[in-house]
């Protein structure tokens, strides 16, 4: 069963139905060709991905 997601990525509205263990960058990367988005190590450490206020 698949989930249905809005998102806006730069100003523009997509609408998608997606498997639910869909990544967001999977999302962006696969469904709507957004190839500047990266993977960081996939464990945290490499510090790809910054969440203000966390270690």
């Amino acid at each position: 069963m698949n989930v249905y997601v809005h998102l806006t990525v730069n100003g523009h509205d997509h609408h998608l139905d997606l498997d639910p263990r869909t990544s967001v960058l999977d999302a962006l990367r696969d469904h709507l060709g957004v190839m500047s988005v990266k993977k960081g190590c996939d464990h945290g450490q490499c510090g790809a991905v910054y969440r203000p206020g966390r270690r």
